[in-house]
């Protein structure tokens, strides 16, 4: 990719599947909120996000990706999912809805560690998908290119709301190294 062109439809495909994947992994998280509500738990999981940091690193030392921006990227991925979480958590909240038996709080604890499987193993994909746009990720054309496609609003469930569009874009600036 030293001859950056978007006119190849080929990089236009790489960014359009890294955003698929993208939005795939976060339109998981508002269930994940409503377990986390259901469980009494916060968004915030210090030692779940150290386990996926960790794989994470483990993941991008195997793919030959950079540890930092693998870490930059995958910290504002989990600082979009605890936005989304804290939004359907505060929305639960507002409905006082009545308190659960143990066994639906078991279901949900049992669902959530489902739920989180499928999410970690959209972690790959998401890096393999990453990986040969990652020497062009800062260039002005690969970030114009992703904010194109994030707003010609074709994305559904969470990646269709602007905050959360706004947020994404900012997370691959913030991989590039372009933001902190």
């Amino acid at each position: 990719m030293n001859n950056l062109d978007l006119s190849d439809t080929h990089v236009r495909e790489q960014i359009t599947q890294l955003l698929n994947i993208t939005c795939e992994r976060l339109n998981l998280m508002p269930r994940m909120g409503e377990l986390k509500f259901t469980m009494g738990v916060e968004p915030f999981d210090e030692g779940q996000e150290k386990r996926v940091l960790d794989k994470a690193i483990q993941k991008a030392k195997r793919l030959g990706l950079p540890k930092d921006l693998v870490i930059r990227f995958i910290q504002t991925q989990m600082d979009i999912a605890k936005l989304i979480q804290s939004q359907i958590i505060e929305q639960l909240t507002t409905q006082g809805l009545p308190k659960l038996t143990d066994e639906e709080i078991q279901a949900a604890a049992k669902e959530q560690s489902t739920l989180r499987s499928t999410i970690g193993a959209k972690m790959e994909p998401l890096f393999l998908a990453l990986k040969p746009l990652i020497n062009e990720l800062s260039s002005p054309i690969i970030q114009r290119e992703i904010s194109r496609q994030l707003d010609n609003n074709r994305y559904t469930g969470e990646c269709a709301k602007p905050i959360i569009r706004e947020e994404i874009k900012k997370s691959f600036r913030k991989a590039a190294g372009q933001i902190h």
